[in-house]
């Protein structure tokens, strides 16, 4: 019994993870560039205590290749973070700074978004670098039907083999956006930025969640219209440096995402699309599947090795097959990035190799995730120090 569960939790990882880069060549992303002059752009930023980037944040904003946009910092900290916007804010007069305190990020977004002065707005994260020509690649796509495109978020590249192993997750992450945005729409968004009409983001309710980016996919998706990932523009973010940032980071995920997706399974059966139909229900399979089968096969495991029922040998066999089969899988993965995401040597042949055991504790983390979300504990938003740290020149 054992054997079977063991082969089909990895089944259920071959699945998953191999169906978006054997499928991705095969799909053709369904948007058409939108003529029209550079118009005004709102660009939204929720800020918490950032007072060790913000300055750099700033002058990344302003060296931007687009003529015409306003940066509206909307803070909630207790830092020095809005005096340093403040003194900016003197010297520019694109730049403003509002602090409702309302008392949650999505709900400050959201208040930030209905006091642009432009008809678009892009809402993006604090702790991010965009490109010089981002927010005028996006522009170019915001088409009918379209309700955000978002530009792709690559890993800062930083020393140290953990920082390469985080990086190369996050540019999975990308690829699976691709994959969903090529389908039909993505069903997460990345606020890296992301592009939005002022008149439907006042339709979106504020919620107290941790995952935002999935609320607001969902959202865009109530009311008919696509989110899509934009790979031409590019954004980077430093990758985690530590296990204990790691470990904040996925439980907080985790559990962010679980809340929205099992609340919308309802919705797979009411709406009717490819969104509702296909592209859901398989991340809601992604988020839950593997995990409830993990729960199963280790339980069964433990009870055989304390029984003596299964040799320990035999394990060892079976993790050197899984070891080779997630070989298989991430270097497919690294070769669509490098071909569809057009990302230069995603991961080095070395970091390549330890991948597997970073995917292993990475699933570990999230089995707990599972595990502690189930028995109603919820995290916490919280920061990460790898965040923050790494942004130093």
């Amino acid at each position: 019994m054992v054997v079977f569960f063991l082969l089909l939790l990895l089944a259920t990882y071959v699945f998953f993870y191999l169906v978006p880069p054997l499928t991705l060549p095969f799909l053709r992303k369904r948007v058409r560039k939108a003529e029209r002059l550079p118009p005004f752009v709102s660009i939204v930023i929720p800020t918490k205590n950032e007072e060790a980037i913000i300055e750099r944040v700033i002058e990344n904003w302003l060296s931007i290749d687009y003529p015409r946009f306003e940066l509206i910092f909307v803070d909630a900290s207790s830092d020095r973070t809005p005096e340093i916007i403040r003194a900016y804010a003197k010297r520019d007069e694109r730049i403003r700074l509002l602090r409702p305190k309302l008392g949650n990020k999505l709900a400050d977004t959201l208040y930030g978004a209905s006091r642009a002065s432009g008809e678009l707005v892009a809402l993006c994260d604090a702790d991010l670098l965009v490109g010089k020509r981002t927010v005028r690649r996006l522009m170019q796509y915001l088409d009918e039907g379209i309700g955000s495109v978002f530009a792709m978020r690559i890993p800062k590249p930083r020393k140290g083999i953990f920082k390469e192993l985080d990086g190369f997750k996050l540019l999975n992450l990308m690829l699976d956006l691709e994959f969903y945005s090529r389908l039909e729409s993505a069903p997460w968004i990345s606020l890296s930025p992301a592009l939005f009409r002022k008149s439907d983001l006042k339709q979106i309710r504020p919620k107290r969640i941790v995952a935002d980016d999935l609320y607001l996919a969902l959202a865009m998706q109530s009311m008919g219209k696509r989110c899509l990932l934009l790979p031409e523009a590019r954004s980077s973010s430093p990758p985690l440096g530590t296990v204990r940032d790691l470990f904040t980071r996925v439980t907080r995920t985790a559990h962010g995402s679980l809340e929205q997706l099992l609340w919308a399974i309802p919705l797979t059966f009411k709406k009717k699309g490819k969104f509702w139909r296909i592209v859901l229900p398989f991340r809601i399979s992604f988020y839950t599947l593997p995990y409830v089968l993990g729960l199963v096969t280790l339980s069964l495991l433990l009870l055989d090795l304390l029984t003596g029922r299964i040799e320990p040998l035999f394990l060892l066999h079976f993790l050197l097959y899984a070891y080779a089969v997630l070989l298989l899988i991430f270097g497919i993965r690294a070769q669509v990035m490098e071909s569809i995401l057009k990302v230069k040597k995603p991961i080095s042949f070395f970091g390549l190799l330890l991948y597997p055991f970073y995917f292993f504790l990475r699933e570990t983390i999230l089995l707990y995730s599972f595990v502690t979300f189930l028995v109603g504990k919820r995290a916490q938003w919280k920061k990460t120090s790898s965040d923050r740290e790494l942004w130093s020149r």
